[in-house]
């Protein structure tokens, strides 16, 4: 049975600061369609709407308090409606994009086991049994059916259940009982980065000296690529090749802020080649006719015309350069990982690797992850070595390695 509200509300509200009045047309149909919420600078335009939808007998909620009405045709509505896209706070293009894929997924998965039943049919046994079909769809289907999607699955169908009662479809929120749910698949968190040699061919790709030491101290010193773009001169220490980072540079109109944890407040070692650009770049900066103590507050890195690096270009002359190279893109951030990889396969202690990266503990997830890429690459290294080793074997002789005669 559902609930038997006729009139909507409206109701003061605050929207970003300003007051505002909300006529919730949610549990209606407005001329079809389902109405969603409204809102308005002033009451009496609320009012004054409200009041053209009733004499014009555009609003109906006949169809709501059907509880006989198929699933089937009720989850359309739920999929294209002003709910969803409220719940999940889309909007353009991303409003269809959810649209479509959530359509495909109740199509092919979920449509063959609730396009008979009712919406009053839904009960505990129902989520159960639905629980049950969600988890066998491997062998129904004959496709491999990742717990991914069938936890999706599983929530699009609550998200459908909610939906029921904010429009007063049924009376009371559904309960439902433990034996009925799907977990949520745990990640498995697998690092990917480039190979040393594909590092090397990306710098050689980079014709800026100055993008090109911002980048060789992400790859080879491990900062956030924020926390390069916050170096200043002053934070440069060429005697003992250290750098202090206790800010970050995210947008040039925020200025510097703090750094993401308090553990990344560090100073952090850098490596012969790319302080020896640094101190270049800074030489260069003094032939301006700059003063110390101003080149001191300069940031390092920074474009043509004086100004730090942006987002948009970092990752637009990132990708470029990625295509020249004519390798695997990942983002500017999987140069800190390439770090973390590097220093963990040449052997650095865990901990040391967790100081340079402002990591707070040194069992951090992350850090567990670069073990084992180490571990992985290493195993990989040697197999690599034994093909090697055989190719030559075979060139100088036979396939059991005897020279010929």
């Amino acid at each position: 049975m559902s609930r038997t509200t006729t009139i909507p509300n409206i109701v003061k509200t605050t929207v970003r600061g300003k007051t505002k009045y909300l006529l919730d047309l949610r549990p209606f149909f407005v001329e079809g369609s389902n109405g969603g919420r409204k809102y308005f600078d002033k009451r009496r335009d609320a009012e004054a709407f409200l009041n053209s939808l009733l004499i014009k007998g555009k609003l109906s909620k006949e169809v709501l308090n059907n509880n006989s009405v198929k699933i089937d045709v009720l989850y359309h509505n739920y999929i294209f409606s002003n709910y969803f896209r409220r719940k999940h706070k889309l909007s353009g293009t991303n409003v269809e994009e959810t649209n479509r894929d959530k359509e495909r997924r109740y199509i092919n998965y979920l449509q063959p086991f609730v396009k008979d039943i009712s919406v009053s049919d839904i009960n505990k046994r129902m989520l159960i049994d639905l629980t049950q079909y969600i988890e066998e769809l491997d062998s129904i289907n004959g496709d491999q059916i990742s717990e991914a999607l069938q936890y999706r699955l599983w929530t699009d169908f609550k998200g459908f259940l909610n939906y029921l009662y904010d429009y007063e479809i049924i009376s009371q929120p559904i309960a439902i009982p433990i034996d009925a749910g799907i977990a949520k698949p745990k990640k498995k968190k697998i690092i990917l980065c480039w190979h040393k040699n594909e590092f090397e061919m990306y710098l050689n790709e980079i014709d800026s000296e100055i993008e090109k030491t911002y980048f060789m101290l992400l790859g080879k010193n491990g900062p956030r690529k924020s926390e390069g773009k916050g170096i200043k001169f002053k934070n440069v220490n060429y005697n003992t090749g250290e750098i202090e980072i206790y800010t970050q540079l995210k947008k040039k109109k925020d200025g510097d802020v703090k750094t993401k944890t308090e553990y990344s407040k560090r100073i952090i070692r850098v490596d012969k080649e790319t302080m020896m650009r640094i101190k270049t770049h800074m030489d260069e900066r003094k032939k301006t006719g700059i003063s110390d103590s101003e080149l001191k507050e300069q940031y390092v890195f920074v474009d043509k015309k004086g100004n730090p690096f942006s987002n948009e270009t970092l990752r637009r002359h990132h990708k470029e350069y990625v295509a020249k190279a004519n390798i695997k893109y990942y983002p500017i951030h999987y140069l800190r990982h390439f770090y973390g990889t590097q220093a963990v396969m040449n052997g650095v202690p865990v901990p040391v690797v967790q100081d340079q990266m402002g990591h707070s503990r040194g069992d951090t997830t992350v850090l567990k992850y670069y073990v084992e890429y180490a571990e992985r690459e290493k195993a990989y290294e040697g197999v690599q070595n034994e093909n090697t080793n055989y190719e030559h074997d075979i060139q100088n002789g036979d396939k059991n390695g005897n020279k010929n005669e």
